[in-house]
Order: C-alpha cells, then sequence, then structure tokens
C-alpha cells in the first residue's frame, strides 16, 4: 500500500512539534493534498489542532493502547491520504532510559517512515550540526531525511546554522522566525484544547502562510512519496514479542467477544454521546 506519511520529531518538548505539524497540515491541505493527522503517545489536545488545520479527525498511535494492532489500525486509517505523523517528547525518549518502546523513534520505525526532525535553534550556532548529528547518529534504524530549524532570530544566526549543517547531508528544509505571536495557548498542564476557544480568529491560516514562506513543501512532499510501500503484515513476530512484554494484554478489548451476549443484553438500546466544551474529546475509532 502506498501511503505518503512523515513523522515531525523533536529534539526534546517544547521544540514547536504541534505549531509546524498544525501549520504544515494547513499548508499541505492548501495545496490539495488528502492529508491525515496523527500523534505519537495518548496526548488528546495535539490532535484537535490537527483536526482544526485538516477538516478531519486526528488518531493517536499508542504502542501501549494499540499493542500489535497498531501497522494495521495506521493502514487502515491512512487509506488514500497523506500521513502527517507529530512526535512525543524528544524523538528517543520512550519508557525508560535504556528502551525506546512508545518512542517517535519507535513508532517512526515501526512505520516506516521518513523522519523530519524540529530544533529550537534560538541559542545555538556551530552547536547545532552537533545536535542533529547525534540524533541521526543514535539508532542506525532510524535516519534524519530532514531538518526545520525553529525560532532562529536573524539571517546571521541562519546562514551559520546552514554552514554548520552543510557537511551533514542532510537537508535544511526550513528556517522558521521567532514570532512570538505564533505560540499555541497553553497552561500549566499543556495547550488548550481548540474547544475551549484556544484558537484566535485567523490562527491557522497564520501557521499556514507561516510554513508556505519559511519550509520547503516540495521537498518534503517528496520526502513523504520516497516513503516505502507499506504494509501491516511487516509488523515482525519479533515486533509481536516486544510489545506483548511491554503492554497489558488488550486482546480482550480490541478482538469481538465470542460468546454471544445473553438475549436480555440484545435488546435495542438509546446510546448518547455528550460532546460540548466540557466533553470535547473522544479517541477515534479503527
Amino acid at each position: 500500500m502506498k501511503i505518503p506519511r512523515i513523522v515531525l520529531a523533536g529534539t526534546h518538548s517544547g521544540v514547536g512539534k504541534t505549531t509546524l505539524a498544525t501549520g504544515l497540515m494547513a499548508a499541505l491541505k492548501k495545496r490539495h493534498r488528502p492529508i491525515q493527522g496523527y500523534k505519537v503517545g495518548p496526548d488528546y489536545i495535539d490532535p484537535s489542532y490537527h483536526a482544526a488545520a485538516t477538516g478531519r479527525a486526528s488518531r493517536n498511535l499508542d504502542r501501549w493502547l494499540l499493542g500489535e494492532h497498531l501497522p494495521s489500525i495506521f493502514a487502515q486509517s491512512a487509506q488514500e491520504s497523506w500521513a502527517v505523523i507529530e512526535g512525543v517528547m524528544g524523538m528517543f525518549d520512550g519508557m525508560s532510559g535504556t528502551a525506546g518502546f512508545g518512542s517517535t523513534a519507535d513508532v517512526a520505525k515501526l512505520l516506516q517512515a521518513p523522519i523530519i526532525l524540529i530544533v529550537d535553534a534560538s541559542s545555538m550556532s556551530r552547536s547545532v550540526a552537533a545536535l542533529v548529528y547525534g540524533f541521526n547518529s543514535f539508532d542506525p534504524q532510524t535516519k534524519v531525511q530532514g531538518v526545520i530549524l525553529n525560532r532562529v532570530k536573524s539571517t546571521a544566526q541562519e546562514t551559520i546554522l546552514r554552514e554548520a549543517l552543510s557537511d551533514l547531508q542532510i537537508p535544511v528544509l526550513g528556517v522558521l522566525p521567532k514570532e512570538l505571536s505564533l505560540h499555541l495557548p497553553e497552561r500549566h498542564l499543556g495547550l488548550i484544547p481548540v474547544g475551549e476557544g484556544g484558537l484566535l480568529e485567523g490562527f491557522i491560516e497564520t501557521l499556514s502562510d507561516l510554513i508556505t514562506k519559511h519550509v520547503d513543501l516540495d521537498q518534503v512532499e517528496s520526502i513523504m512519496l520516497a516513503a516505502p510501500e507499506f504494509s501491516s503484515e511487516s509488523f515482525s513476530s519479533h515486533e509481536t514479542k516486544k510489545t506483548a512484554t511491554c503492554s497489558v494484554n488488550n486482546s480482550s478489548i480490541l478482538e469481538p467477544n465470542s460468546n454471544p451476549a445473553p438475549q436480555a443484553q440484545q435488546n435495542k438500546f438509546r446510546l448518547g454521546l455528550a460532546r460540548d466544551e466540557a466533553f470535547l474529546f473522544y479517541y477515534q475509532d479503527a
């Protein structure tokens, strides 16, 4: 199955992943690409911004919740779409200091998705090369296909950053200026959900214009289109065993019960779903 796709990874939390992911989704949608947004992990707030940008419900890719079913659920939801997958925390941050299970890199490997690394370059010059080199070399199975430099203060700093990265043979796909007005609204527990009125009028449009101006969208699309054919069957028995040791047994949740329900439970009933400012999020069904 051909699924154009990318993973947007960060060097750490707070580098601007959600802002850039939301803007990129909106910009690609303007180019008439059928964008489907995803979020690594169980976070339900970031996907609300994806949905605002794409007009489609974003989906969560969580190794704990989905287990061995993650690849097949991804394949089903990404049919005839271009997948933009926002990572979680830093690229290799997973269940522990020695295991990357559940990390952005882990999901990228599982989905054979090219990685674009987002770097907060606000206080860097030549050190950016060491940082990107380290992320690209840390795991031989994960290679960074491009870099987006965020919060760059001046054209002089941009020149130095590009010079520093020139020997790594990793393209700089975009350089975004430091724009304080483009920070997503936050509170102490993270971003404010879109349903609570966190988005200002025209904010998505502004993000889209910023990405279109400062990111090479043609090159981003080329990276997405270069992703290998995807098959959920490629989820190896080794990965299945690893999932089984790292997550709860959720087969009883995801697989239908073979035992028929008692007759009394088969009667029709009315089910109500609350959706308002108090109940504004549901995980999407596969």
